[in-house]
């Protein structure tokens, strides 16, 4: 029977392969189409004013089209199906019905072969290969038995057959071979990318640093595995033979949503148009589209902000002044397409030069006010100064006035 053991090791292995492909949040790209000088700035605040309303921003050509959410999901989906191939292999075992757990793990080893690109999926193809070569012992198939085995301890050194897992015969036999593989003769050989020299090289998921690099390994099967940012993963099983080989060079083939990303770029810097739509709509279909990307338009302290998808770009937000306050929101969904005649008249909006600002000093309505106050302070002084006229004293005799000095 299979070991808990080994049945754990598969379970945490697909865990970890799965944690890179987490749900992460699009990006919204903020670019500057046309001339990049005068909307530099522009740019700046428009992605700031983004970020403040939670949204994750970049300004990268195309490094955010490098690792998409979800990007290497089926692969880690293929993971899922092998181990779902070695639980029916066991229950199949279970049942004494070894042709059917064969059938099971001969599929298992095909989805595991198909998916070596996947950090962790050496482990798998190499639990894969123990589980057959069990089997196959149990019906007295030995050829198939060894040659698994041997396969099993190359990928995976490190890998040992417990008790629990076969016969006491086996499980010495497996350790034989691990023992001997692990000290018998080495092969050697060079790794280069052509068309990326530096991409990072793996030999059975163990980092061997970036290419061009020499590699010493046990003879026998391994799985050769190569990145480089904006190149499709490349891996392979290769068979070490005794001694020096010849170079292995390999040819990476372009990620077609990074050289989408790039086409996009190109194509922005006249402004919105059906090609940033169409580049847009290729990224979605890879999965790699961002949120929204925004194409900012400068001009003389005015500024225009397209919110662009796979659906068309947007009616654009005019920019005034220095700030960016409510008039920009993200971009959620889609929206009807901004027409020729709308971008027009925003272009030509943003080509007006914007009324001269009076200086605060030079306001008529601060002098006429000041003029007032002036006035009025003086009136009040000279009121305040101004002397009391002569007091007069008068008489009266028999009611007639008569005035006194």
């Amino acid at each position: 029977m299979t070991s808990l053991s080994g049945t754990a090791v598969a379970l945490a292995l697909l865990g970890l392969a799965a944690a890179p492909v987490r749900a992460q949040q699009a990006p919204d790209v903020v670019w500057a189409s046309g001339e990049i000088e005068p909307a530099a700035a522009w740019v700046e605040r428009l992605g700031h004013a983004l970020e403040v309303r939670g949204a994750t921003v970049t300004h990268a050509v195309d490094a955010w089209a490098y690792a998409p959410p979800g990007a290497e999901r089926s692969s880690v989906q293929a993971l899922a199906e092998v181990q779902a191939r070695l639980r029916r292999a066991h229950d199949e075992r279970a049942e004494l019905r070894h042709g059917q757990a064969i059938a099971a793990l001969l599929e298992a080893e095909q989805l595991a072969l198909g998916a070596l690109s996947v950090p962790g999926a050496a482990a798998f193809y190499a639990e894969v290969e123990i589980e057959l070569a069990i089997t196959a012992a149990e019906t007295g198939q030995v050829g198939i038995a060894e040659a698994a085995l041997a396969r099993a301890c190359t990928v995976d050194p490190g890998r040992a057959v417990g008790a629990a897992e076969a016969p006491p015969d086996f499980v010495a036999r497996a350790e034989a071979v691990r023992r001997a593989l692990a000290t018998g003769p080495r092969g050697t050989f060079e790794v280069r990318a052509s068309d990326a020299p530096a991409a990072a090289a793996f030999l059975d998921d163990r980092s061997l640093g970036p290419t061009p690099v020499a590699i010493e390994a046990s003879v026998g099967r391994h799985v050769l595995r190569l990145e480089a940012s904006g190149f499709r993963p490349w891996a392979r099983v290769i068979d070490v033979q005794e001694g020096p080989r010849a170079p292995v060079v390999v040819v990476l083939s372009p990620d077609p949503a990074v050289e989408a990303a790039r086409a996009l770029r190109a194509a922005s810097l006249d402004g919105p148009s059906a090609a940033v739509a169409s580049w847009l709509g290729v990224l979605e279909a890879a999965g790699r589209a961002p949120r929204a990307l925004w194409l900012v338009e400068a001009g003389d302290q005015r500024a225009l902000a397209f919110a662009c998808t796979a659906a068309g770009c947007r009616a654009p937000v005019r920019l005034l002044g220095g700030e960016i306050g409510d008039e920009v929101e993200l971009s959620e969904g889609a929206a009807p397409s901004a027409s020729e005649r709308t971008i027009a008249e925003a272009r030509r909006w943003l080509g007006e030069r914007p009324p001269p600002v009076t200086p605060w000093w030079e306001e008529p309505w601060l002098w006429i006010m000041a003029g007032a106050l002036v006035a009025a302070g003086t009136a009040a002084v000279i009121g305040a100064t101004w002397p009391e006229p002569p007091t007069r004293l008068e008489f009266h005799f028999d009611g007639n006035p008569i005035f006194g000095r």
